[in-house]
This record gives structure tokens, sequence and C-alpha cells, in this order.
């Protein structure tokens, strides 16, 4: 079986933003490529691939800026816009000097992708909101397919028919990629593990002789994998929207959360004025990308009501949708945790959602919550983790 660190250097990225690059370097790869660091929408990235790069690599085209998080410097390429990383930093570097440099790895970047496209010796790898539908995936098959008989590799959130893992070949040289979750658009870095079985699976059916509709695939665990990841619910704590009551406030409690669920967060929402079933308090986080449309997913979490609260009404809501099945709070339970959740159908023109808390109760009356799970299906699965980051998934030298 080929390895991990070889297999990841027969595709290539074609932005959208650094996923896919990350997952190189985290096999322990560093193959040059243009896209591999850019972010880049469809639209732009159609532009380039139209002109043939026609207008990378002018001193015009280049501009330099710091990245006012963390003083990195960027370079951004207004007429497509693009822009993308340089891993330097502005206390450390010339900005005239790494204009100068960067023009000379323009230049050397948009020959080889060139000669790469016509010699069709590569997977192109998209993803993202803006390449979510089978038209969209086709006007950029067409785009490379000028160049040559090239590969592409369109990856999109798993379905309840196709599991993580799967890839399908929908037409010659076009395959269809399903994954458990992308990675937050803030925090790249939060890989699937399943991105290495999507590209071993892809890379199967593009050395061998198969027909449209053939997929590949593997059995996958029954076990949750829970799309709210950390860094939506570190920034997302109080989230407020058309929906929510002002009379209401939310913040992180050291109050024990439930054994189910002992090392998430526990948060305290507590009522600052009377709420009623047409005007509850809604407490929620927002998944921003990475649904599949038209599929149904369940939102959970643990509720912890006091003795002393009073309380009429807890559910969990997906705010916008229509909920399919609900399991409420029992309101007579007090003084321990339960769960509670929602299933609902994402719209066929989303990839996000709002899993949110619904609560009706008199004013100062409080609920915590802990535990907060999103995932694909009707019934909530025991609780996992949503740690950014993670541990490594393959190091380098791994069979796997």
């Amino acid at each position: 079986m080929i390895r991990a660190k070889e297999l990841v250097l027969h595709f290539e990225s074609l932005g959208d933003n650094c996923e896919f690059g990350l997952l190189q370097r985290r096999c322990g790869s560093e193959p040059l490529g243009f896209f591999r660091w850019n972010w880049t929408t469809l639209d732009s990235l159609l532009s380039v691939l139209d002109d043939g790069f026609e207008h990378v690599g002018g001193a015009a085209e280049i501009e330099v800026f710091t990245n006012p998080a963390n003083g990195e410097l960027m370079v951004r390429m207004p007429r497509y816009s693009f822009s993308y990383h340089t891993h330097k930093f502005e206390e450390t570097t010339a900005i005239d000097e790494l204009r100068a440099q960067q023009l000379k790895v323009q230049e050397f970047l948009k020959r080889k992708t060139l000669e790469d496209l016509r010699s069709a010796g590569k997977i192109y790898v998209r993803k993202g909101n803006d390449t979510q539908f089978l038209a969209d995936a086709e006007r950029l098959h067409a785009a490379l397919r000028r160049y040559g008989p090239n590969t592409l590799l369109w990856v999109v959130p798993e379905d309840e028919s196709h599991p993580r893992g799967t890839v399908e070949m929908v037409s010659d040289g076009l395959l269809k990629g399903y994954i458990d979750r992308l990675a937050p658009y803030t925090t790249s870095v939060d890989l699937s593990p399943f991105w290495v079985d999507v590209c071993r699976h892809a890379y199967g059916l593009w050395q061998g002789d198969y027909l449209a509709g053939t997929t590949i695939g593997r059995h996958v665990s029954a076990s949750a994998t829970n799309l709210l990841r950390r860094d939506y619910i570190e920034n997302a704590l109080g989230w407020s929207g058309p929906w929510t009551s002002p009379a209401a406030s939310s913040e992180v409690s050291d109050f024990a959360g439930p054994g189910e669920a002992r090392w998430s967060r526990v948060n305290e929402h507590r009522l600052i004025e009377e709420t009623t079933p047409r005007s509850p308090a809604i407490f929620g986080y927002a998944i921003p990308h990475g649904l599949s449309p038209g599929t149904v997913y369940v939102a959970s979490t643990f509720i912890y009501i006091p003795a002393d609260a009073d309380i009429e009404a807890v559910a969990v809501v997906v705010a916008g949708y229509s909920s399919l099945r609900i399991v409420r709070a029992d309101a007579t339970t007090r003084g321990r945790w339960q769960r509670i959740a929602t299933a609902a159908q994402v719209p066929t023109d989303l990839m996000r959602a709002i899993p949110s808390l619904h609560i009706v109760g008199r004013a100062g009356a409080r609920v915590y919550s802990a535990g907060w799970q999103m995932e694909i299906g009707w019934d909530p699965k025991p609780y996992a983790a949503s740690n950014a980051g993670g541990l490594p998934m393959y190091q380098p030298g791994s069979e796997e």
C-alpha cells in the first residue's frame, strides 16, 4: 500500500483555503503548488484558468500586507482576488525584498502549474462553500480539461448514502469524495482524519479503468463526528442574532458537567427578563459551513435545571429550520443532567446551521448546558469531544 507521504504528492490543491496543503504537511510532504496556501473563490479560480495565468507574476499584480492577527506578511493578487501566506513576519522581513522574492516565486509556480496541467499527471482537489453542487464541479472540471485530460477530486460533506471516505466516479476525470467534515475556515489545522481515506480511494479510481458510477469506500464506525468544533464553541458563547432575547446572558461556568461529557465546556444561561414561547431566550453556536444540503442532522446538548429555577421549557432548535424530531427537556426533572435533541433537515441551498437553546421561564431563572453536539442522522450518538487540532493523524514514514 502506498504510504500517505507519497500518496498526497499525487494531488494538488486548487485553493479555497490552506486545508489540503496542511494535510500534505501532516503527512510529511511539502510539495510546491500555486494554490497550496491560497485563498481562492471558485470564480477567481476559473478566471485564472480561463486566461492561462496571463496576469500572474507582474509587478503591478502583487500587493504585500500584514495580517493584523499575527503580524504575518501576506500577498494579495487583486486582479484574481487571491491572497496567500508567506510565512514571513514584518518584524524580521523587509517588504521590498519580500515582494521581489514573491514575484520570482509566482513566475516559477506559474510555469510549474501550467506544465502540470498540460501533462495531466495530478489529481486536482477542490472543496468549499462555493463548490457544493454538481454544476460548480462541472464548470471547474471543464476549465481543467482545456489544458489536458485532467482529473478533479470534488470533496463534499458526507450524507446518509455516502459515508466519510467514500469516493464516486461521476464521469471521466471527475471524482466526488465525501468527508465527515471540513476544517473551520478560521482553524484550518483542525483536519479530518478521513482526508487520507478520500485520497486513497480517489487514487485507486484514478489508477484503474473504472466506469462512471463506480464507488469505492469502506465500513466506518458508528461513532459520532461532532461538527461543533472547539473553534466555534470558544468564539460563539453568548451568540446573538435575530432570534435572541436581549434580556438574557450566557457565560462560562465552573459548574460540574455531566459524566458523559465531563471534559466539555459548561455554560450558564440566565434569564434577565421573563420569556414566553413566542419570545424565548436562545443561546447557540454557528456552524458556518460544511453541512450536506438536504441531509438530516441532529443537534443535542446536556442541560441541567436547578431545583429553584422557574423554568417552563427547554429545547434545542436549529434556528431557521423546521424541526423533524424534538426531544425536549423534562421541566420537572431537577438537580441532574438530561440530554435533549432536535433533528432537522438542511435546506438544499445551505451548508450552515445555528443549533441553539430555546428557554422559556421567569426572570432570574438559570439553566446549564454542556456537551453540545451536531452530527449526521436522526438520533444523537454518545458525546464526542471536538478538540480542534487533536493528535497528529499520520507520522512521516507511517504506512497508513
